[in-house]
């Protein structure tokens, strides 16, 4: 289930005609957005206007233009949406201007996918002008409305509306928040897990990157092979390679502001996860995962993919959950560093073990859900539906299975 901080921030109410109340038709898929200044009260807004519309509009100056692009290029920074400057008064966001009375500094319409049409429906972002010759947009707190304004047309809702509600530092820590408490030329991390949601992480930091859990709040990469490390943690932790993940050191927490605790974002993929030196449990992803328990007792699951499991000093447990996370035949699971006292679980399998040999021959010919250990290759070998061909492997480096390790099956 989706985390209740991103449903907090996440537009996903009902829209007539099944429209999407994003831009883009899926969640992950990147969008490329046209936009540009009014030169006039349209004929027909998009966005129902207040009634100073004719009366009050204005024209952006070209100062008041670069903080509103200014406003883009951050919220690109951070997900897979690029803007574009266009010419013409039918863009897919038009920018407008008119005097508005406090407390309202700025309002704006959402953009929406029709997919009958496979087509994204525009929408109008508006801004208060007066004020403006004083500096309104150009100071701090015309750039925090202009991202809060943005936010709303990219499908992101306030964080105290709605089911799912973000409360008190929480909500104050969202950009969409009336009450943000951030810096005022940065979305909240609530509100950039939100949107990756949506969107999927900007393409960047792309190289070989590593992160800490515990000390880096969210966790967003664009591409790379890219690892997760609780090397330097003074506690247990907890590791979830999975994007739209929870992870921790010590124990998880209400909040993610607290401290130790992680978020991997959306569409984020991690290849690697380094453990601390106590008892930790990692979890990994689809992908072929290399995982390093280290020191202490350590419990670790694959997942996906064909992962390299090394488990480290200490009694630790590799979880094996069904044959299909072990990889396939040809390009399988491997656990590196077998020793006494470490165990192979495999209870969720449902399968009994024949013992140790050389060749498939000594699994018992229509028994299904059986195993063995082959000392040749120094694999255990699965035939699942009692056929007699083997349909998974698990590489096991130790000199034999029963003086190495402990089977839980």
């Amino acid at each position: 289930m989706t985390a209740k901080f991103i449903r907090a921030l996440r537009n996903d109410w009902k829209y007539i005609n099944d429209w999407r109340g994003f831009a883009n038709s899926s969640d992950g898929e990147g969008v490329v957005i046209t936009y540009n200044f009014m030169t006039k009260v349209p004929d027909e807004p998009r966005v129902d206007p207040l009634p100073e519309i004719n009366t009050s509009f204005s024209r952006y100056s070209t100062v008041e233009q670069t903080v509103v692009r200014a406003a883009l290029k951050i919220w690109s920074a951070y997900a897979n949406v690029k803007f574009v400057k266009v010419d013409t008064q039918d863009a897919g966001i038009m920018f407008g201007q008119h005097r508005m009375y406090d407390p309202v500094e700025g309002f704006a319409g959402t953009l929406l996918f029709d997919p009958a049409k496979q087509a994204m429906r525009p929408t109008d972002v508006w801004l208060k002008s007066k004020g403006f010759t004083d500096g309104f947009l150009t100071t701090h707190r015309g750039l925090e409305v202009a991202l809060h304004e943005i936010g709303h047309a990219l499908g992101l809702k306030h964080p105290f509306a709605g089911k799912a509600r973000l409360t008190g530092d929480d909500r104050d820590s969202s950009i969409m928040s009336q009450d943000y408490s951030g810096p005022y030329n940065k979305p909240g991390i609530y509100d950039i897990a939100a949107l990756q949601s949506i969107y999927g992480p900007a393409h960047k930091r792309m190289g070989a990157n590593t992160y800490k859990i515990g000390s880096d709040k969210l966790i967003w990469d664009g591409g790379g092979i890219d690892t997760v490390s609780a090397a330097s943690a003074k506690a247990k932790t907890y590791i979830d390679m999975n994007d739209g993940s929870w992870s921790w050191v010590g124990k998880k927490a209400k909040s993610l502001l607290d401290d130790g605790q992680s978020w991997t974002g959306h569409f984020t993929q991690i290849e690697k996860a380094i453990g601390s030196r106590y008892d930790d449990k990692i979890v990994g992803n689809e992908l072929d995962n290399i995982i390093q328990g280290g020191k202490g007792n350590d419990t670790i699951t694959g997942g996906g993919g064909a992962d390299r499991l090394f488990g480290g000093a200490g009694k630790d447990t590799f979880v094996l959950k069904s044959y299909a996370d072990m990889g396939t035949l040809e390009h399988h699971d491997e656990i590196m560093d077998l020793q006494p006292g470490d165990k192979i679980d495999l209870r969720a399998l449902h399968t009994a073990f024949r013992g140790s040999g050389e060749s498939d021959a000594i699994l018992t010919p229509g028994t299904g859900g059986q195993f063995y250990f082959n000392s040749v290759s120094q694999e255990l070998r699965f035939d699942a539906d009692g056929n007699g061909v083997i349909d998974a492997a698990v590489a096991v480096h130790a000199n034999t299975i029963n003086q190495a390790i402990l089977i839980i099956f």
